[in-house]
């Protein structure tokens, strides 16, 4: 079963070394913050199970999901 396998969040690195994600999350207010790192715990455990409002599925492009 799908959600029984643990899912490992990768973020993209620049060629320069810099992480656009994280600098981003860096700058949310702690509500923000903790409300994000709640929603990847949930993606991680529950893979492509998990749906909205945690997530929701991009038009046209499989397996892809937007992030809420």
């Amino acid at each position: 079963m799908e959600s029984l396998r643990s899912w490992e969040i990768e973020y993209y690195q620049t060629a320069a070394g810099s992480v656009p994600v994280a600098e981003f999350v860096d700058s949310l207010s702690p509500q923000a913050k903790a409300k994000y790192i709640r929603s990847l715990e949930l993606l991680e455990q529950h893979g492509l199970l998990l749906r909205e409002p945690w997530v929701k599925n991009i038009p046209n492009v499989p397996k892809l999901r937007e992030q809420r």
